[in-house]
């Protein structure tokens, strides 16, 4: 079952009987996060393709049931956690899960960090099957089945690079939709090597008290 676009303005947008506060624009976080490896991190970039019913951030790749015209990524003025937009994704239930991805270059063996902020608008409503998967390479990250309504909170897991990683968000509710924004990936910084010995020295000063508090040489 397809759906009317709902074109968002700098009021309320009533979903599903939820009605999400508007929010005072502001630069997007994301863009502020130094080495954050993400283009067009909090979808404020415009878009790189559009039909009917649906507009892909630039710099962001569509598939499954995104491009099949029942949803879009527009202005959600009003409903952002940072900046003037944010990505409205979702799908019927039972539909094809709309998906939303871009391939990051990293490096192998690094950790990296990647935070989004995620709030659901479905919340009052009588869907027993909302969904939200954050994915790197095709595997779940984190999953979701129920948020606070209105309610934009910070999200964080890490991965281990490969050279080359895919993030994904894909989800499905009926009605409202799920509001995605500011996503970042960040490299997490090694222990120094001066730390480590540090960490290293006391722990042979600790093993050194407890054999002299034993008698043993």
């Amino acid at each position: 079952m397809s759906r009317l676009i709902r074109m968002l303005t700098g009021m309320s947008l009533l979903a599903g009987g939820i009605a999400l506060a508007p929010t005072t624009a502001v630069a997007d976080v994301c863009g502020t996060v130094a080495g954050n490896l993400v283009t067009n991190c909090g979808f404020e970039g415009g878009y790189s393709a559009s039909g009917s019913d649906y507009e892909v951030p630039t710099g962001w790749t569509a598939s499954g049931g995104y491009t099949a015209g029942l949803f879009y990524e527009g202005p959600t003025t009003g409903i952002a956690n940072s900046g003037s937009y944010s990505l409205q994704l979702a799908n019927d239930d039972g539909d094809p899960a709309p998906e939303l991805s871009q391939t990051i270059g990293d490096t192998s063996g690094q950790t990296y960090k990647e935070t989004f902020y995620l709030a659901y608008g479905g919340a009052g409503t009588t869907d027993p099957l909302p969904f939200f998967d954050a994915q790197i390479d095709g595997s779940n990250k984190l999953t979701f089945n129920y948020l606070t309504p209105g309610t934009f909170n910070a999200y964080s897991f890490t991965f281990v690079g490969t050279g080359s990683d895919t993030l994904s968000f894909l989800g499905n509710t009926t009605p409202s939709y799920w509001y995605l924004d500011d996503v970042s990936v960040v490299a997490v910084p090694e222990p120094s090597a001066a730390w480590m010995l540090l960490l290293g020295l006391g722990g042979l000063g600790t093993l050194a008290r407890k054999r002299l508090r034993l008698g043993l040489r």
